[in-house]
């Protein structure tokens, strides 16, 4: 047994750790073990959760994002490249037929890849609604191009071709820029998860060695 300490002015007796019943002193550290394993899966929870959201954000939205934007910018350079081929070939020919038919392919098929990425990432909205318009203007000049070409109507659709081009080229790099920077802001989301996932094992290795 302990000894007793009387306090020093009223001469109660303090009550030491030794006069503590065995079950409470059993007790003790076994609640805070208690408290140190909770506090354990709190944080591995939080780590967890935080790693999920951004690998859900990444995985889902941002990664899909850029791999359709990237899409959207070949078909703008293949409305160019179909219409070219449309002038440059007779106008009854297969060849020149195929072309043009690979216009208005590539025209339904970009306005689907920009679909793709408001789907995937919403916050997209107001860039892909930029670039729609900047398509649609690429689509009509290309068309008017092809027509022409198709009527044997070649310098005039030569003519209408050379006054897009400066379109074409402007549409394809604005949307290669973009897809650059949101690769970036995607790359600075994962940097920041995995200083998450760091932070998160060293809180736990200290709450370990408590």
């Amino acid at each position: 047994c302990g000894t007793r300490v009387e306090d020093a002015e009223s001469g109660t007796p303090l009550m030491k750790l030794d006069d503590l019943k065995i079950a409470t002193k059993v007790m003790l550290p076994a609640i805070v073990l208690a408290l140190v394993a909770v506090a354990c899966v709190g944080i591995g929870v939080w780590q967890q959760k935080k790693l999920e959201a951004a690998a859900s954000n990444i995985v889902q939205q941002r990664a899909p994002a850029e791999l359709e934007m990237a899409r959207f910018n070949r078909r703008v350079a293949t409305i160019g490249y179909a219409a070219y081929r449309t002038v440059a070939n007779e106008g009854a020919s297969d060849a020149a037929k195929q072309a043009s038919q690979e216009i208005d392919d590539a025209f339904k098929s970009g306005n689907e890849r920009l679909d793709a990425v408001v789907k995937a990432d919403p916050s997209t909205a107001k860039d892909v609604a930029a670039y729609r318009n900047r398509f649609k203007k690429v689509y009509d000049s290309g068309r008017q191009g092809a027509d022409l070409g198709l009527q044997d109507a070649n310098e005039a659709g030569i003519m209408v071709m050379a006054v897009i081009d400066p379109d074409i080229t402007a549409l394809t790099k604005d949307v290669s820029d973009w897809t650059d920077k949101h690769t970036a802001e995607t790359k600075a989301i994962i940097g920041k998860a995995r200083a998450y996932a760091q932070m998160g094992i060293i809180i736990t290795r200290v709450f370990g060695l408590v």
